[in-house]
């Protein structure tokens, strides 16, 4: 596990699905979104209730500045995540990986 800070959860993730997604896995799952991965990822990190509420802060804001109109569906409508979700295919919607891959590529060239 990497630090437990934002980049550290989107490392994780991009690592767990540049391996393929596989199943089963202790932290990230399929049918999940980001939200729900984070809620389990910060579990497991052992952070207090207030630096768990404190990512999901984070994570909320990053979405709100980014997808305006939908932050609660950004990656595509809510029927979309509940097909995805249903289908167990969450992990292959491109539109999250690029934006988790740019949330890093954002951090690594000093654009946070």
């Amino acid at each position: 596990m990497n630090e437990p800070t934002l980049l550290g959860f989107f490392r994780d993730y991009l690592t767990w699905i540049d391996a393929g997604a596989p199943v089963p896995h202790d932290t990230f799952g399929r049918i999940f979104g980001l939200c729900s991965c984070l809620a389990t990822w910060t579990k497991l990190a052992l952070l207090s209730k207030d630096d768990r509420s404190k990512l999901h802060l984070e994570l909320g804001d990053r979405l709100q500045k980014d997808f305006p109109k939908d932050n609660m569906y950004p990656f595509g409508r809510s029927a979309e995540f509940f097909a995805r979700q249903v289908a167990e295919t969450q992990h292959l919607n491109e539109a999250r990986i690029a934006w988790v891959r740019k949330q890093i590529a954002n951090v690594d060239i000093g654009n946070v």
